[in-house]
């Protein structure tokens, strides 16, 4: 819980574009997290800063699904 609160308030996504990020949304070579389809259906790019890219890279990978688990 406490990677998603931290992810919350370092890149100011809502709970549910936090609960549907996928894999193919972040790239972290750029630094950014591209959000498709956000509430007001504008699509958003947000930047990744030190910490949002440390939850994202300890995050662990399967390869047979493309969901980021932040819990």
């Amino acid at each position: 819980m406490k990677s998603i609160v931290t992810f919350a308030l370092n890149t100011g996504c809502r709970k549910g574009e936090i609960l549907n990020l996928r894999r193919h949304n972040v790239d972290l070579k750029h630094g950014f997290i591209l959000l498709d389809k956000t509430k007001n259906g504008d699509r958003r790019e947000i930047p990744i800063n030190d910490t949002v890219r440390g939850i994202l890279q300890g995050l662990t990978r399967r390869l047979d699904d493309d969901c980021l688990c932040l819990f």
